[in-house]
């Protein structure tokens, strides 16, 4: 059983298939001043605006601090901790070092949390405390390198302090190794410290070296340490190599301000090097060149006229960026142009075409590409009045649904846009359908076509266990299938021979919209 954490709502997988897990920082008063206000005025609902704005942008899980000078952390906690857990979806992860805060908030959540901190700086006395109650109330716990010497600053030190951390927590207070998030800690590269100059190579090293020695355990990191000092415009495109860097090393779970992170794929080249220059300190001037390169990069980013672009590439921009302001006014200017079910085929899909194939090559995180869908989604309802009405007689009808144990929907949403802004009656049935509910609403709607839909490996071994029930029971319709899990060969081999009808592979929506052309022209044929 994989390793997962849960609210009320929802449970979500520590060790995602595609990572990394993000989780949001900003409510806590020692990092966000607008946290602060609202915790010292005891605004409550400020507090929790400041939660669901992360989720809003993509945080998946939330990490909740109040421990400030003068106030009540213990009551405080409490407080938030019973709000948060009734109006947001994200599980939380409680920031506290404090096993008597631990003690009073764990028993009242409604989920399964995460408990950020242990260390062993006073010799594990407290790391005592808080893994017995992370074994009673089934919590996972983040494990920070910090002994009695203090942090660990290089890769040897670090990864000795996870292993003492990890003898402790899995061999003598019996939490699972999946169950451990160890921060190996990350310092600043910006400050000048000759000392800190190596900083990121030895959390990377440290990433691979314990995932190697510890098999089993997560990581996460506060990101945002490694910028520390620098320009805020500055530090947002360091972080975000940092953490592509880090991810790539193994990081499965990164504590970060979702809407401070830009998309990998939307760093310039020479950005990029100018980062991987001060991160790895390529040469002894990586830190001044990278200020100078940037105090540049932003005068040049400021004065640049987004206005002499053409309105065709602004949407693309948009849809890329994941960015919904001016959509409105965008589209009207488009719809002078192009007709509004030219612009859904011609504009918009290859627009998330690219997002998709940026998200393929890890270039895209997760909420990146769902902020990308939302602009898509608008877009669509945006244009929808301004698109002719087509009787829905005589309409070639389609059953869509994301296999069963798999949340992702995007590529199946963007299926149903395009199949029913060229005139089909799409049926879209939702996520985590099992076989028995697709066969049995297949039937009852009477459909032309199945097509199913799955991100993640285990998906794409579902669709071909499915395809044999589909069988069994005796369908008849074509079935598309569709994920970034599938391969041509894959289909061909595996899937098709277990189903008497055409099984057929679908890379993107277009390929989707031809199926069904090909359906309706009775040239439709299985993958070969």
């Amino acid at each position: 059983m994989r390793a997962s954490v849960a609210s009320l709502y929802q449970a979500v997988e520590l060790h995602q298939e595609i990572p990394p897990l993000l989780i949001g920082e900003r409510c806590n008063p020692n990092g966000s001043k607008a946290f602060k206000e609202a915790l010292l005025s005891e605004d409550w609902d400020a507090c929790l605006k400041v939660a669901l704005d992360q989720e809003g942008r993509g945080a998946q899980v939330l990490d909740l601090c109040v421990a400030y000078a003068g106030r009540d952390e213990v009551a405080d906690m409490m407080k938030l901790a019973q709000l948060f857990a009734g109006s947001c979806k994200a599980p939380l992860m409680f920031d506290s070092t404090s096993p008597a805060t631990l003690e009073q908030v764990l028993p009242l959540y409604p989920g399964r949390a995460i408990i950020n901190s242990i260390n062993l700086e006073d010799g594990g006395a407290n790391l005592e405390r808080i893994c017995r109650l992370a074994k009673k109330y089934g919590a996972a716990v983040v494990a920070l390198t910090i002994n009695r010497e203090g942090m660990a600053l290089t890769c040897e030190q670090k990864v000795a302090v996870a292993k003492d951390i990890y003898t402790l927590v899995v061999d003598q207070y019996g939490l699972r190794p999946e169950d451990i998030l160890f921060d190996l800690l990350t310092f600043t590269v910006g400050s000048g410290d000759e000392t800190m100059r190596d900083a990121a190579t030895e959390t990377l090293n440290a990433i691979k070296q314990v995932k190697e020695e510890l098999p089993g355990v997560g990581f996460t990191l506060g990101v945002s340490n490694i910028s520390f000092g620098l320009r805020p415009a500055a530090r947002k495109v360091l972080n975000s190599v940092f953490l592509h860097l880090a991810v790539e090393a193994g990081l499965n779970t990164a504590i970060v301000d979702a809407a401070k992170v830009l998309p990998y794929a939307a760093i310039s080249e020479a950005d990029r090097e100018i980062c991987l220059d001060l991160l790895f300190n390529r040469h002894p001037e990586a830190l001044m060149t990278f200020i100078d390169h940037y105090e540049q990069a932003v005068d040049q980013e400021d004065n640049e006229d987004s206005d002499s672009l053409p309105v065709e590439e602004l949407l693309r921009q948009k849809v890329l960026s994941g960015d919904k302001d001016g959509l409105n006014d965008l589209l009207s200017a488009l719809r002078g142009r192009w007709q509004p079910l030219d612009i859904i085929n011609n504009l918009l899909v290859p627009a998330m075409r690219e997002v998709g194939e940026l998200f393929g090559r890890g270039d895209l995180l997760l909420p990146f590409v769902l902020q990308s869908a939302e602009v898509m989604k608008q877009s669509v309802t945006l244009l929808e009045p301004y698109m002719e009405k087509l009787d829905d007689d005589g309409k070639t009808s389609i059953l869509l649904a994301t296999v069963a144990g798999d949340v992702h929907d995007i590529g199946k949403n963007l299926v149903d846009i395009i199949l029913t802004n060229n005139g089909y009656k799409v049926h879209n049935i939702g996520i985590k359908v099992p076989a028995e509910e697709i066969i049995a609403k297949a039937k009852e709607l009477q459909v032309d076509v199945v097509g199913l839909s799955g991100l993640l490996v285990k998906s794409a071994l579902l669709m071909k266990d499915n395809l044999s029930q589909f069988q069994t029971v005796g369908l008849t319709q074509p079935v598309l299938l569709g994920g970034a899990a599938l391969t041509t060969k894959f289909v061909a081999v595996d899937c098709a021979p277990n189903y008497q009808e055409p099984v057929v592979y679908c890379a993107d929506a277009f390929a989707g919209l031809k199926a069904i052309r090909e359906f309706e022209a009775g040239k439709l044929l299985s993958t070969q």
